[in-house]
């Protein structure tokens, strides 16, 4: 990706993302190691769970659980392309899957956690349709570290050209996104 690359731990259900050199910041540092002191662990949320350093114990990145599934973007985002990785959903699929983010959303705002950059390429989705993974978590806004990136179709109108680093978003501005996307999911194509 953009800030890193991921690795699988040998013989575990963890992998670390270890950011590329110049992505690496002392506030980012502070914020990983804000997410992982606040040890929270629920199946599908890849939470930083540890801090990565190298051979010179300097931070690089960090340990999270491994998601599985495919992107909302490359697995249902084109009606034809749903049907032909997921060919036995229907409509009850899709409303699983819409009740699994809305819980996702539910648990992280009753932490007061914003996700900030709901996109299809930061959900992925399985088989059996209860379950969907939220992934590039260490751009979630939390306590005073925003959320610094975003994605215009998901970007409330009210902070639209505004740059993400330089603000805090309120749930508010979240439901925007939150509603968009059950709306592409509701209706692929």
């Amino acid at each position: 990706g953009g800030e890193g690359t991921i690795y699988q731990l040998a013989n575990s259900n963890l992998v670390c993302k270890v950011y590329h050199s110049d992505r690496l910041t002392l506030l980012r540092r502070k914020k990983i190691e804000l997410m992982v002191s606040r040890k929270i662990q629920r199946p599908g949320i890849c939470w930083p769970i540890d801090i990565m350093m190298n051979d010179r114990a300097e931070f690089v990145g960090y340990v999270m659980p491994r998601a599985s599934g495919r992107t909302v973007q490359s697995s249902m985002f084109v009606k034809p392309l749903l049907e032909k990785t997921f060919p036995g959903w229907g409509r009850k699929d899709l409303v699983n899957l819409c009740l699994a983010f809305l819980e996702h959303i539910r648990f992280l705002h009753g932490l007061n956690i914003i996700v900030g950059d709901i996109n299809p390429m930061n959900l992925l989705v399985t088989e059996d349709s209860i379950n969907i993974w939220m992934v590039d978590t260490d751009s979630f806004q939390i306590e005073n570290f925003p959320c610094p990136v975003g994605t215009v179709n998901f970007t409330a109108p009210e902070i639209q050209g505004r740059k993400y680093p330089e603000f805090l978003r309120s749930k508010e501005h979240e439901l925007f996104a939150v509603a968009t996307m059950l709306f592409m999911l509701l209706h692929p194509g």
